[in-house]
């Protein structure tokens, strides 16, 4: 039997996931089970292991022992082998999201050069680069037999144009430390062109796509064509829209005055503002509003899908429905809001998802071709519908949220 871990080190969090591979069908592995920590800095850790295809309990607890991703993997194994009852022995490989991966445009296996690659780029991506080296070193110490790989969120964004990633700076300096665009959620935006390839029943490079990752981080990508050809984020993940805890788009004289890495990359965005509630929504919406209109131009106005994904994308009707509204000077049409609102009751109710894995990806109702064909910038919004003829189902290669389509 072989085993394949998908691992997700966050900044404050770890999801794991576990596959069964066969060699009749290796291009889809089996979901067996995921687990997910968070709050890891912030002890008690909330641990959650959940069973899928493996008739075991699964749990939901706090531990006291958790204190850094290092801990939070070895307890992940320590269940796995004690409640799971599976040998660690049968993991063959361990495959680990990075958000950086500088010149790396493909996965790596885990070696002493790569790893040191990686060390190398933390400081510009701080806020996850250091936690998934912590883990790749503990995979890489507990299941030395297994082979661990690196997948990384900026490789999809390896065709961007030279006048798009090219920052206005002496360009020599430029060349020799690296500095240009390379965007982030890449992961996410890769399986968001598959599963709406699937849902419009398109080859994924005829495909052109406005796709939002709104989450803790936030970010936005236009597609065409199947290639990415701008993203909001930059050389870090600090630049484009604002986050949970980062900035986004600033005045680069900020810089002088303010202690500028620690500020705009941890007590920024969200956590920032003294009125959230309102002010926070308002920014967000401006500032998807603003790289909307610049994708759709960048795109000439043949947009296939606008796409939400990520725990804010996932989560909240409000946002969905302004945006639908906003957009509807550029040719779509207004949101279903009847099946806008279901989708927040039904993802409460969604199976437990993990990022860098099988995630829910629902079809559209019966309807949706005959709506496609008539009307193709027709929006729809849609929970899962256990009466459709496409019923809902695990696809491979997520990056751990529900997908909605602005179609």
């Amino acid at each position: 039997m072989s085993l394949v871990l998908a691992v997700n080190a966050g900044s404050s969090s770890l999801k794991v996931s576990l596959f069964r591979r066969t060699a009749d069908n290796p291009a889809n592995p089996a979901l067996l089970l995921s687990s997910s920590t968070s709050s890891i800095f912030a002890p008690p850790a909330k641990f959650k292991f959940t069973c899928i295809a493996l008739q075991h309990r699964s749990l939901n607890e706090e531990v006291n022992s958790i204190s850094d991703h290092a801990s939070a993997f070895a307890y992940f194994l320590y269940c796995l082998k004690e409640e799971a009852r599976v040998d660690p022995i049968d993991i063959k490989h361990v495959a680990h999201r990075v958000v950086h991966g500088g010149d790396y445009m493909r996965p790596v296996v885990i070696s002493e050069q790569s790893f040191h690659h990686i060390d190398r780029l933390s400081n510009l991506a701080p806020l996850h680069n250091g936690s998934a080296l912590s883990v790749i070193k503990s995979a890489i110490k507990d299941l030395p037999h297994a082979k661990s790989i690196a997948f990384f969120d900026s490789a999809f964004h390896k065709d961007l144009p030279s006048h798009v990633a090219t920052y206005a700076i002496n360009q020599q300096v430029a060349e020799e430390r690296g500095l240009k665009k390379y965007g982030f959620h890449g992961l996410s935006y890769a399986f968001i062109l598959r599963a709406v390839a699937k849902h419009l029943d398109k080859a994924p490079d005829t495909l052109n796509i406005i796709a939002l990752h709104i989450g803790s981080g936030a970010s936005m990508c236009a597609i065409r064509n199947g290639q990415s050809i701008d993203t909001s984020m930059g050389l870090t993940p600090l630049s484009g829209l604002p986050g949970a805890t980062r900035a986004g788009d600033i005045d680069a004289s900020l810089i002088f005055i303010t202690p500028a890495e620690d500020v705009l990359n941890f007590k920024s965005g969200w956590k920032a503002l003294t009125d959230p509630n309102t002010l926070a929504f308002r920014i967000m919406l401006d500032r998807i509003l603003h790289f909307t209109g610049a994708y759709h131009l960048s795109l000439h106005g043949d947009v296939d899908a606008l796409v939400f994904a990520g725990g804010v994308g996932e989560r909240s009707a409000e946002l969905r429905r302004a945006v639908g509204e906003a957009v509807g000077c550029l040719g779509f049409a207004g949101i279903d809001e009847t099946k806008n609102s279901q989708l927040v009751e039904a993802s409460t109710l969604g199976s437990e998802r993990s990022q860098f894995a099988d995630v829910p990806a629902y079809w559209p109702p019966a309807d949706y071709e005959a709506a496609s064909r008539t009307s193709r910038r027709k929006t729809v919004v849609y929970p899962p519908d256990p009466d459709s003829p496409h019923p809902g189902k695990l696809e491979y290669g997520g990056h751990g949220t529900w997908y909605i389509l602005l179609v």
